[in-house]
């Protein structure tokens, strides 16, 4: 809690400081330049700095020479690495948060929206494959 109250003020002063002198700086006022070092400083910093490396890079042409596609490559091996990490969680205990069975909503919902649906079939012709007559409480047995 300290840190977080020392870093709040920090902030506050900071960006406080900076609202004020927002235009011409905090403290100082604008000067003309001044030219005073009678060499480029910046070529001095190059040639310190290539003289100990020896190195060119040049515009190289685009050289098709891989058959395969390293970028592909190198997701699916992500992707295997990250399958195979194993994960270790700890089993959580059983809570009962919700007051009812979810599986009988779900059954109910599915029984009702099966008997709510409607059919429709066409009417067949009088197909009289029977050898009986099926309006009779008795069949009628061929035999006796």
């Amino acid at each position: 809690m300290k840190t977080i109250t020392t870093y709040l003020i920090t902030l506050m002063l900071t960006l406080a400081f900076l609202s004020a002198g927002a235009n011409t700086g905090p403290w100082f006022d604008d000067e003309g330049y001044i030219n005073d070092i009678p060499f480029d400083t910046e070529m001095i910093v190059h040639d310190y700095i290539t003289q100990f490396l020896d190195y060119s890079f040049e515009d190289e042409p685009f050289i098709d020479d891989m058959p395969f596609n390293t970028e592909g490559i190198a997701a699916g091996c992500k992707y295997k690495k990250a399958l195979s990490v194993i994960f270790n969680l700890e089993d959580e205990p059983d809570i009962e948060d919700i007051p009812f069975d979810t599986r009988v909503i779900s059954e109910k919902s599915r029984y009702q929206t099966a008997i709510e649906q409607v059919f429709y079939f066409e009417d067949e012709k009088d197909i009289h494959d029977m050898p009986f007559d099926i309006r009779l409480t008795e069949t009628i047995n061929p035999e006796k």
